[in-house]
């Protein structure tokens, strides 16, 4: 069986107050975009897992290994193995979402795999226990998520536009990024209406400039002024609207045609660039 597990960006990313669980309540706009991780599975005695290239990561601390072995929890007296095989297109610590995607593709794979009938809410039960941002790839999509990432409101999206990925050699730890913000626990300001921005000026981008943030922008361009160089480098090259994915490192750029977003990948420098076309 062989999957794909597609990254994600975040169309503006506001960090709210802290949860009683020690998170972020967070709001964002989750979006599809094309770069993607292969995954392939087949039937075996126990859980194998193999991963290329080298991520640094030793297969059991592996968010797909640590899936397999949740489904396998959950069922404990069926004999359930399964041999993985991972091949990372998305970079670690990039803000794209890469880990909770190949996490949530092993959940819908193994359930097919081993003709367990999970349901819906079963999987988003597994995928929340394995990262915030995992039960919003069981569907994909946009979406406005919120919560630390449970709660999770689809809406229709057609867009005419492309994304340039600009996908910088640094990684950003999640965990330090949050660390690092500015922002206090109890924080108790208005939520922005990213959505309502998308769906008002959805063939106008550049009029999301200043309506459409990302929080972790001040502390991470601060310690990473790459990033910021790339963020710059996409509006010099014609992009209607730039902003970093996540907590970074990685930064997207939108340009409404196809042929000016070829040209201002290839023109990026110090990253490696991947053009989206509208999903």
């Amino acid at each position: 069986m062989f999957v794909k597990a597609y990254a994600k960006i975040n169309i503006g990313l506001q960090i709210l107050d802290k949860r009683k669980d020690g998170y972020r309540n967070i709001n964002s706009i989750f979006a599809p975009v094309c770069l993607f991780d292969e995954l392939y599975f087949s039937p075996a005695d126990k859980i194998k897992l193999s991963c290329s290239p080298d991520i640094g990561v030793t297969p059991e601390k592996n968010l797909v290994y640590l899936a397999a072995e949740a489904i396998r929890q959950k069922f404990p007296r069926k004999n359930l193995g399964a041999e993985i095989r991972l091949k990372k297109r998305i970079p670690i610590g990039a803000g794209l979402g890469g880990g909770s995607s190949d996490a949530a593709a092993t959940v819908e794979a193994l359930d097919k795999l081993w003709e367990l009938g999970l349901t819906l809410e079963e999987k988003k039960e597994l995928a929340l226990r394995l990262g915030s941002d995992c039960p919003y790839f069981l569907e994909g999509g946009y979406a406005k998520v919120g919560g630390r990432g449970e709660k999770i409101e689809r809406f229709d999206f057609f867009p005419r536009f492309f994304a340039v990925l600009a996908l910088p050699k640094v990684s950003v730890s999640t965990k330090w990024a949050y660390e690092s913000l500015k922002i206090p626990p109890d924080f108790s300001g208005e939520p922005a209406d990213f959505k309502k921005i998308l769906l008002e000026f959805r063939d106008s981008p550049f009029k999301w400039r200043d309506k459409i943030f990302n929080d972790f922008e001040p502390v991470v361009f601060e310690k990473y002024p790459v990033i910021e160089e790339l963020k710059n480098a996409l509006y010099e090259n014609g992009a209607d609207f730039a902003l970093m994915s996540g907590s970074g490192s990685s930064v997207f750029g939108i340009f409404r045609d196809g042929l000016a977003a070829e040209k201002a990948a290839a023109n990026l420098q110090n990253c490696e660039s991947v053009v989206c076309e509208p999903m």
